[in-house]
């Protein structure tokens, strides 16, 4: 499904060849550093996501100042959601899931392959603790993006899904 919908120029280039432009041309990088390992983007994120919600979905109040507190208790949820899913229990995001809301495409074509040229130079240039360190912070601030892009959609498919207003 994913192909049919967001990669249509398959014909015309292979995934090796996308993957070696985005690579030579820096594409990659500037994802690493613009979302997957920016801790700033999941702040930016929420108020942006947010905010295109309140003005964009018909599950919330017409009124800015209920919808925002909508949309704060959503959040919430969302985030609840994504713990008990994180601690392997039942969770909503499996049905959002089988409704089609899958999004680790997007936040995991910036993550960082530690197999690729990249990662071998990180790998070469620091030391085995520095390296555990690295990983362990950008895990963390990657699982802190991952909540940011999936607390308002849960959130929202909480609310359609249930029909709380």
């Amino acid at each position: 499904m994913h192909r049919l919908w967001h990669d249509n120029i398959d014909r015309g280039l292979s995934s090796h060849t996308k993957n070696t432009i985005s690579k030579y041309t820096g594409n990659k990088v500037v994802k690493m550093a613009a979302t997957g390992y920016n801790p700033a983007f999941s702040l930016i994120n929420a108020f942006r996501d947010s905010q295109s919600i309140i003005l964009n979905s018909d599950v919330y109040s017409d009124f800015i100042i209920k919808s925002s507190f909508q949309i704060i208790r959503d959040a919430s949820i969302g985030i609840r959601e994504l713990v008990k899913h994180d601690r392997n229990m039942d969770s909503l995001l499996k049905k959002y899931l089988e409704y089609g809301g899958s999004m680790e495409w997007l936040s995991q074509q910036s993550m960082f392959d530690t197999k690729k040229t990249m990662g071998k130079i990180v790998d070469n240039s620091v030391t085995n603790k520095g390296t555990k360190i690295l990983k362990y912070i950008f895990g963390k601030v990657n699982t802190l993006n991952k909540y940011s892009e999936m607390m308002f959609r849960l959130g929202v498919f909480n609310s359609k899904i249930f029909g709380i207003k």
